[in-house]
């Protein structure tokens, strides 16, 4: 069981990774990390670029324990998602 679905569009700024030679989180843009390989979209195989975040939580465990998911999709897979489940892409 999920709940608290939200499609929002991908942010632009605030994107950081970890320097090993600075030993500390240094300050990326968006097409950085994805020239890096390090964001793409969530499908499997999906070549394109991501354009929005999907987030969601669900229920793990026998202990009932709330977990939260985020996902990174093209406008494809957004726009599937959000009929999906009847979504409007947030602001």
């Amino acid at each position: 069981m999920a709940w608290n679905h939200v499609v929002r569009p991908i942010a632009e700024v605030g994107w950081t990774v970890w320097d090993d030679e600075a030993r500390h989180r240094v300050p990326r843009t968006l097409d950085q990390m994805i020239d890096s390989g390090r964001l793409f979209c969530s499908r499997p195989k999906c070549p394109e670029r991501p354009a929005y975040t999907y987030t969601y939580n669900y229920v793990t465990g026998r202990r009932g324990r709330v977990s939260s998911q985020r996902r990174h999709l093209c406008a494809k897979h957004a726009e599937l998602v959000c009929r999906d489940y009847g979504l409007e892409v947030a602001r």
